[in-house]
């Protein structure tokens, strides 16, 4: 279970997603996995300065950093389309589960849902 690669403005919602998204993979079998131990050892992929997205980690390298037989690749997105009095959030989530063996997906999902809000002032549609 590798971070998920962020692109929404919200900084803990991919840290909720992932650590949800891990406790539904124990359920189904897979074993458990510290996620700080995985942060600590790709944080050796990574320079101080050069902070790269986490879908450019080949798989291979999870098998030798981890010993994985797969790695679970996930992108969060979040797009909010402000109008007057109304403004939409969509979020997607887009993952794959990757062979590190072969680099194939051997599994892949996408999801996605929007709320909508309406007030009659920006200040009130920013607080929802």
């Amino acid at each position: 279970m590798l971070p998920v690669d962020n692109k929404s403005l919200n900084g803990k919602t991919s840290q909720l997603f992932r650590s949800r998204l891990l406790e539904e993979l124990y359920f189904k079998g897979y074993p458990k996995l510290s996620l700080d131990m995985i942060d600590k050892k790709l944080e050796t992929l990574y320079t101080s300065e050069d902070k790269k997205s986490v879908s450019a980690i080949a798989p291979q390298v999870l098998k030798d950093l981890v010993g994985a037989d797969a790695g679970m690749y996930c992108i969060l997105t979040q797009d909010i389309k402000s109008k007057m009095f109304y403004s939409p959030i969509k979020i997607s989530v887009r993952c794959e589960l990757r062979s590190t063996e072969t680099g194939e997906i051997i599994w892949k999902a996408q999801s996605e849902s929007t709320a909508r809000n309406f007030d009659f002032t920006n200040k009130g549609l920013e607080k929802k």
